[in-house]
């Protein structure tokens, strides 16, 4: 396996058991692929839907959706832009601002097992490296631009 594919796969694993014990833990399928690629964009701040649709590659209406799904759980609201009155932004609630730090707390502990079974030492090697490597990247997506 290349380390391209070893990256992308463990992502991928570590994703999926990060959704899978929120939704265990919520007792509902809140976190699936759909809203997860959105949640990194996700403030209390607040976006433009249409930015947010070009940043996770994705149509409006996808992104919609998603959106207005989470707006039905209280998660998420739509409130003006403030720098155009014919724009909305879609920001956080307090729930949502509180179900986003539950998802850190999962992956915390995702974390932590990772650290128990791989040892404290590999995984702090990988985080330098990890870090290392994330400027980089964000220099080859915004020259992809």
């Amino acid at each position: 396996m290349t380390f391209s594919d070893l990256l992308l796969t463990c992502a991928r694993l570590l994703d999926e058991a990060a959704q899978a014990q929120l939704n265990r833990e919520v007792g509902a399928r809140l976190a699936r692929p759909s809203v997860m690629r959105l949640v990194p964009y996700l403030t209390a701040t607040g976006i433009r839907p249409t930015v947010l649709a070009g940043l996770v590659d994705v149509s409006k209406q996808a992104v919609g959706q998603s959106l207005a799904d989470l707006a039905a759980k209280g998660l998420v609201e739509y409130v003006p832009d403030p720098t155009d009155g014919r724009a909305r932004l879609v920001r956080l609630t307090r729930a949502g601002v509180a179900a986003s730090k539950h998802g850190n707390a999962v992956l915390a502990n995702i974390e932590g097992l990772l650290a128990a079974q791989v040892g404290k030492k590999a995984l702090r090697q990988t985080r330098r490296g990890l870090e290392a490597m994330q400027p980089v990247l964000e220099g080859l997506r915004t020259a992809k631009r």
